[in-house]
């Protein structure tokens, strides 16, 4: 263990948000590096994406153009004008998108 200069995963026991971002052979340990949330949102899904400026909500279909997790900023596309945007996502149905 004194070889090792980064740190290692914590997290609790009965977690299922996370997943394995590399491959980890039996017997090393878990490195912080090598588990990242699991991704909520995948490319290619079609999602609500929510654009709210005080009582003023918006709500329109985006593709998403890469993976995320909640709380993460991610890309994606309007469906309608083909244009790119970035928001943060919600759950597994919406991301919110600052206006």
């Amino acid at each position: 263990m004194l070889m090792f200069h980064e740190p290692l995963a914590a997290f609790p026991a009965g977690d299922t948000a996370l997943e394995l971002a590399e491959t980890v052979s039996t017997g090393m340990p878990l490195l912080a590096r090598s588990v990242h949330l699991r991704p909520v949102v995948r490319r290619g899904q079609a999602i609500d994406a929510l654009v709210q400026d005080g009582v003023l909500s918006i709500t329109l279909k985006v593709e998403a153009l890469q993976d995320g997790a909640p709380g993460q900023m991610i890309r994606v596309r309007n469906i309608q004008t083909r244009r790119d945007i970035f928001g943060k996502v919600l759950n597994d149905q919406a991301i919110v998108v600052a206006p």
